[in-house]
């Protein structure tokens, strides 16, 4: 623990002492920031570094929201020559801790371990030379079970400013990730610091893969649009060939048209930047908005999310939300699981875990979080109640939306979820994650209808089995039995570049083999991702696939539903999820049950091979986004 002031002294001994100065309990250093020398008429920042003996707290800072009234707070002065302005101390968030047990217990507040106070400093042009900078401090220690007297002691450290024309002399900095843990718990950002005291090679790592990550979400959703776009052009081109009814034609003209149009749409709103409203979600700023008694709104969002941007564009889409937004006394910030995400997934246990959509807002006359879960309001009307703190229906934590209904429920409307649940699981058939391979699977059983009713039952129940096998395991992980192992968030698989890379070279590999049908000679290798398989397990693993691809999917469908399983025992947890895979299993068990139902089906021709190509294509186009998603979870840690 004592070892970073000696590195920090080390550092910039331009500035402080050879060592900390030992106190009572702790030892006290004192360093610039940002790591370049201190030079004349310039902003810039001094920071004092505690660092305290284990199991041993100083009392909260004064001034700050968490010092208690009849504490004694630890106080911090700076004292500079002429030429220099010391700004109010910038102190971190301190931490509760109880002195006594039982009846004769405390409640205290205060800091542990390493601790960083910034002074906000600026420096005359004519301030260049030796200065000695002294420091008071007044502080109380105390421990679990007593405090000691307090105490106050004043120190005084040389320093060096360079002339305004020298240039800067940096000092190393090296990637332990000891300083920059240290000053990360500052909160400066939001302190009203000069902005040119930043971390700098914090900053710009962070802004660097930022950029990085919106330069590959816009190559990902660009690719993947264009290539559905270019599947409907081939569609229609191919109709207009061999078609000779021109309503056929016309139909599949206006349908290529309609889905070409809606893919380039969503491209275009996706990668116009609409983060602009929102900033990066840090717990240290965060914690000191709060601290300041501002209303705070989260949104929890992934590049795999779809339904995620839905609700993004419908908050930006309203003015009056974006007004709200706009006041100085709110915040909004984001955090994004298109990788993963620590600190986000501690903030969203705060919430409850769950999946994602969620929107999560502390309005300032509230101490208790409002939580927005699912698809919001098409008028964005409940995030508007939440920033002005109005508890509604929708946002009270007890619903869940489905297909744009609300229903509250008690915690023991277990019928109501099951039954909501089939039904979600049925109509996930018909969801651009799993539309592109259902078309393959009818055609299968087709196939078989007439020549083997039995075998085409056969491969219908394993096909199902399938998709009832997925659904049991995610039913598993997200019950978490009987604490063996940690719950999972519905969708947060997705923030697993190796699961993403994984499903992105099955899946691409599957659509190139359909592909494969032009006239163009595939390394044989490829046809092994066919899902024209006849066997059981190639229709098992068919049943697997499509249960995978649902997943983006769920959120318009299920809403908050997964959330709210993951609150409840864990076999009602394990039995929705189930009962999910059994409705998107059910068309395929009715089919297999009615094969005379097949036969009214389209037979195959043309038409069943341009339909394999083109659905090839669009397999072709997730698989893009699933690699996109997997370069994301492979970019380095800012």
């Amino acid at each position: 623990m004592r070892m970073l002031p000696f590195i920090l002294a080390a550092l910039f001994n331009n500035i402080g002492t050879a060592d900390p100065v030992s106190m009572d309990r702790f030892s006290i250093d004192l360093i610039s920031w940002p790591g370049t020398s201190l030079q004349a008429g310039t902003d810039g920042a001094l920071a004092v570094v505690l660092d305290i003996e284990d199991h041993w707290h100083l009392q909260a800072g004064e001034g700050t929201p968490e010092a208690k009234p009849d504490a004694i707070p630890t106080e911090l002065e700076i004292t500079a020559p002429e030429g220099w302005t010391i700004g109010k101390p910038v102190w971190p968030t301190a931490a509760d801790f109880k002195i006594g047990e039982g009846l004769f217990a405390q409640e205290a507040s205060g800091y542990e371990g390493r601790v960083l106070v910034v002074f906000p400093t600026s420096i005359s042009a004519d301030a260049a030379g030796a200065s000695s900078i002294g420091v008071r401090i007044a502080w109380q220690a105390c421990d679990d079970q007593v405090c000691e007297m307090p105490g106050e002691d004043s120190i005084n450290f040389d320093v060096e400013v360079l002339a305004r024309d020298a240039p800067l002399v940096p000092l190393p900095n090296p990637d332990s990730g000891m300083i920059r843990e240290a000053l990360a718990s500052s909160t400066l950002a939001s302190s009203g610091t000069p902005a040119t005291i930043e971390n700098s090679s914090a900053d710009a790592s962070t802004s660097s893969k930022e950029d990085s990550l919106d330069t590959l979400r816009d190559l990902k959703w660009w690719l993947s649009g264009g290539l559905v776009v270019l599947a409907m052009g081939w569609m229609v081109v191919r109709t207009f060939a061999f078609a000779t009814s021109k309503i056929t034609q016309l139909v599949v003209l206006l349908g290529g048209g309609v889905v070409s149009w809606g893919a380039l749409a969503f491209v275009l709103a996706t990668t116009s930047d609409p983060h602009a409203a929102f900033v990066k979600y840090e717990p240290e700023a965060f914690q000191s908005e709060r601290n300041q008694g501002k209303t705070v709104l989260v949104k929890f969002t992934a590049d795999w999310c779809a339904n995620c941007q839905v609700n993004e564009r419908i908050m930006l889409a309203s003015e009056a939300v974006l007004s709200a937004l706009s006041q100085d006394d709110v915040v909004a910030m984001k955090v994004d699981f298109s990788a993963e995400n620590p600190e986000g997934d501690a903030l969203k246990d705060e919430l409850g875990g769950g999946g994602i959509p969620l929107i999560g807002v502390w309005p300032s006359s509230s101490a208790t979080p409002i939580t927005l879960r699912g698809p919001i309001a098409p008028d964005a009307s409940d995030v508007l109640a939440a920033l002005r703190g109005e508890t509604t229906e929708a946002n009270e934590g007890e619903t869940f939306d489905f297909l744009g209904l609300r229903f509250s429920v008690a915690s023991d409307a277990t019928f109501l979820i099951l039954l909501l649940a089939f039904a979600a699981g049925f109509l996930m058939n018909f969801t651009p994650c799993v539309l592109p391979v259902i078309p393959l699977k009818v055609l299968s059983l087709q196939a078989h209808a007439k020549s083997s009713p039995a075998k085409a039952l056969r491969l219908g129940l394993v096909f199902s089995l399938g998709i009832l096998a997925l659904y049991g395991v995610l039913g598993i992980l997200m019950a978490g039995v009987g604490g063996l192992f940690e719950r999972l968030d519905w969708g947060e698989q997705f923030e697993k570049w190796w699961l993403s890379g994984l499903l992105g070279l099955i899946v691409g590999g599957m659509g190139i083999g359909m592909v494969g049908v032009f006239e163009i000679r595939l390394p044989a290798a490829l046809t092994v991702f066919n899902p024209t398989s006849e066997t059981a397990g190639g229709s098992f693993f068919m049943g697997v696939f499509t249960a995978v691809l649902s997943t983006p999917c769920t959120g318009p469908l299920l809403g908050a539903t997964v959330a709210w399983t993951a609150t409840q025992p864990p076999v009602l947890a394990f039995l929705t999820l189930l009962v999910m895979g059994a409705g998107m299993a059910f068309p395929y068990l009715l089919l297999t049950a009615k094969p005379n139902w097949l036969s009214a089906l389209p037979r195959s021709g043309p038409g069943s091979v341009l339909l394999k190509q083109v659905m090839g294509m669009l397999l072709v186009a997730v698989a893009i986004w699933f690699l996109g998603n997997a370069g994301a979870g492979l970019l380095p840690a800012a």
